[in-house]
C-alpha cells in the first residue's frame, strides 16, 4: 500500500520586526516613547537598569500599565558583569527581577546583558535566575547620535524579518551620556520608523513571538575572560 503524505500549504506572512528599548528608565524620555508606541499600537520590550529602576519606580510602573513588556538588563550596566562570579552575576540578574516583580507584580522573564556582552557563564547566572538572554540584530548606534533621520535610515536599511531593533530610552554610559540623555533623536526618529517599515509590509510583534534565531544572544565570548 502506498504511504500517504500530507503536504501543509501556509500562506506567505508579512515579514515581522520587534522593537526594544535599553537602559531605562528615563523619566519623561521613556514616558513620551510609551505614548507613540500607544497611539501607533505598536508593542515593545523595554530592558531596565536596577539602579534607574529604583530611582524611578513610577516610569517603570507608567511602561508597565500601559501593556508593555519590562525586562532585566543588570542591576549596575557593568562592562565586566560577564567577568564576575557567578554568585556576584545571580546577585545583580535577582535584585533587578525582585524589584521588577515587586513594582509589576510578575518577575521578568527576558535579560539583555550589558553591551550585548556574555560569557558561558553569564548564561548559566541567567538561566539559573530563569531568564531568556535576548540579544538584537538592528542597531541604529543611538547612543552615538540624536540625529533622528540618520536613526530611521540605519534601522530601514538593517531592518529583516524576525528583527530584533535595538533602541535606547536612556543612556547610562558613554562618552555622550550626558549630551544625549533627553533621548531627542529616538524619539523623533520613532514614528518615522514605525511608518517606514509599514509601508515596507512589516508587522510589529511582541518578541516571543520571533523565531528563536542566533541574534538572540548577541555577543557571546567562546572562551570566558581570565579574572583577576
Amino acid at each position: 500500500m502506498a504511504a500517504t503524505c500530507w503536504v501543509k500549504l501556509v500562506s506567505k506572512m508579512k515579514p515581522s520586526i520587534a522593537l526594544t528599548f535599553d537602559d531605562g528608565p528615563n523619566g519623561v524620555a521613556t514616558r513620551s516613547i510609551v505614548d507613540i508606541l500607544k497611539s501607533k499600537n505598536v508593542p515593545a520590550a523595554f530592558f531596565c537598569i536596577g539602579s534607574r529602576i529604583e530611582k524611578d519606580p513610577k516610569t517603570v510602573r507608567y511602561v508597565n500599565d500601559h501593556g508593555f513588556s519590562v525586562a532585566n538588563h543588570s542591576w549596575r550596566h557593568s562592562f565586566y558583569l560577564p567577568v564576575q562570579s557567578l554568585s556576584a552575576m545571580r546577585d545583580e540578574l535577582h535584585r533587578t527581577s525582585e524589584l521588577l516583580q515587586t513594582i509589576t507584580g510578575r518577575p521578568p522573564s527576558l535579560f539583555r546583558p550589558p553591551h550585548g556582552f556574555c560569557t558561558p557563564r553569564l548564561v548559566s547566572a541567567a538561566q539559573q535566575e530563569r531568564l531568556e538572554i535576548i540579544g538584537w540584530s538592528v542597531d541604529p548606534q543611538d547612543y552615538y547620535t540624536d540625529n533622528a533621520q540618520l536613526i530611521v535610515e540605519r534601522i530601514v536599511k538593517q531592518a529583516h524579518d524576525g528583527g530584533i531593533i535595538l533602541l535606547h530610552d536612556g543612556l547610562h554610559d558613554g562618552f555622550r551620556a550626558k549630551q544625549l540623555a533627553d533621548r531627542k533623536g529616538t524619539i523623533e526618529a520613532l514614528p518615522l520608523v514605525i511608518d517606514a517599515l509599514r509601508e515596507k509590509g512589516y508587522d510589529f510583534v511582541v518578541l516571543d513571538q520571533l523565531p528563536r534565531m542566533s541574534h538572540w544572544t548577541s555577543h557571546l565570548f567562546p572562551t570566558e575572560p581570565k579574572t583577576k
